[in-house]
């Protein structure tokens, strides 16, 4: 097993708007925990708004996660607060209880007003530590250049001010150090490898077409040596003939430059050909989690058959006979007696179910494991060839 290079624990991203009773809350990222291994190519798939982009943007420090801890090699980048906000509220009504029940008695109220008055430094320090590990400064800085992010559009996403060379080389020039002949240097080879030419570095974004704005983006991403690259649907905006040439770049930067990425896409298709492990997210939750070749060929989620019965095929006697299994979140009937747990049903396999459902995906998987067996040996063996006799003149 490669070493783990991100862990994410329980991330919760929320935004909110309006004060008071017109107070909404998007629960736009809910609890989700991942873990991504050097080298591998994790897939993030699921319909648009499921909170894909929001957990790629939160992992990189665009947004503040609202709970949960992100970790890079071991060590925290980021987390959220709002354990140790809800603690401190617990305490105080906790001990506002308690000095009502003492009647009185000076002794332990001065003994619970101590008790409070330790907890909430204790949770006031670890805010403290959270928030100086979400911040721009010291080491984070320095870890933070470890990742780097491909946008999904690659027309919003590039300065239309800026030549390609100043869109490149502005990781160079913060990160400071290098030389105006460096960074010329690093830039010309860069375009280079993603496929464009030198002097594309003195023209403007609007001068290059969908799928060279898309390699300009990756170029940014590549120009400080990332170790993890998060590319946010890097081929939605494409055309399908550029999507394949993206896709195949990625493919041997990754090899070349040994690169991890977090790969955030809703077609499924290239999921499959690109990823190594997929994770299905349906409303900001994780509903499932496998290898890739595992997932696709058995999903236990009724979300994940619902999405992958959405993949179209180029054949067209499949597609007349296809049919669509539509996902209704009703049909589970959770309570508090039948809650959903995150579990692992089989090695490497990991979905959202309560225990009667996964009683029910364990029977499915025996059918299917039986079926499968079944149909091997139905198939003949196959036949050697018969020895030819040579003549003897």
């Amino acid at each position: 097993m490669s070493e783990k290079i991100l862990e994410v624990k329980h991330l919760n991203t929320f935004f909110t708007s309006g004060k008071g009773k017109n107070k909404l809350t998007v629960k736009a990222v809910h609890d989700v925990s991942f873990d991504i291994y050097e080298g591998e190519v994790f897939g993030l798939v699921g319909e648009s708004g499921c909170g894909k982009t929001t957990t790629g943007r939160t992992i990189i420090k665009l947004y503040d996660p609202t709970n949960g801890e992100i970790f890079y090699r071991g060590r925290r980048i980021g987390g959220g607060i709002q354990t140790q906000i809800d603690n401190i509220k617990a305490k105080k009504k906790e001990i506002k209880v308690k000095i009502k029940e003492a009647n009185g008695n000076k002794e332990l109220i001065q003994q619970l007003k101590e008790e409070k008055r330790e907890y909430i430094s204790e949770q006031k320090e670890l805010i403290k530590d959270i928030k100086s590990d979400n911040a721009f400064t010291g080491e984070t800085v320095e870890i933070m250049r470890d990742i780097q992010m491909i946008f999904q559009d690659p027309i919003a996403s590039l300065n239309p001010r800026m030549t390609v060379r100043e869109i490149i080389a502005e990781g160079l020039i913060i990160q400071g150090g290098f030389s105006d002949k460096e960074i010329d240097e690093r830039v010309f080879d860069i375009l280079e490898t993603v496929g464009l030419l030198p002097e594309h570095a003195f023209r403007y974004p609007h001068e290059f077409s969908g799928g060279q704005r898309q390699r300009i983006g990756i170029a940014r991403a590549l120009i400080v040596n990332p170790k993890l690259l998060i590319a946010d649907e890097p081929i939605s905006a494409l055309d399908v003939s550029i999507q394949a040439q993206v896709i195949n770049l990625l493919k041997k930067l990754k090899e070349k430059l040994n690169l991890t990425i977090l790969f955030i896409a809703h077609d499924l298709s290239v999921v499959k050909y690109f990823s190594n492990r997929v994770c299905v997210m349906y409303y900001g939750k994780v509903v499932e989690m496998a290898d890739s070749d595992l997932l696709f060929k058995h999903p236990l989620h009724p979300y994940t058959k619902s999405l992958f019965s959405a993949i179209p095929r180029p054949d067209p006697r499949f597609e007349k006979e296809r049919v669509r299994i539509s996902y209704n979140p009703a049909s589970h009937q959770y309570s508090e007696e039948n809650k959903p747990e995150f579990i692992e049903i089989e090695k490497g396999h990991f979905v959202l179910a309560s225990p009667k459902e996964i009683e029910q995906y364990r029977e499915e998987m025996a059918k299917a494991d039986k079926k499968i067996a079944s149909e091997q040996k139905k198939k003949p063996a196959a036949k050697k060839p018969a020895a030819t006799k040579k003549k003897v003149s």
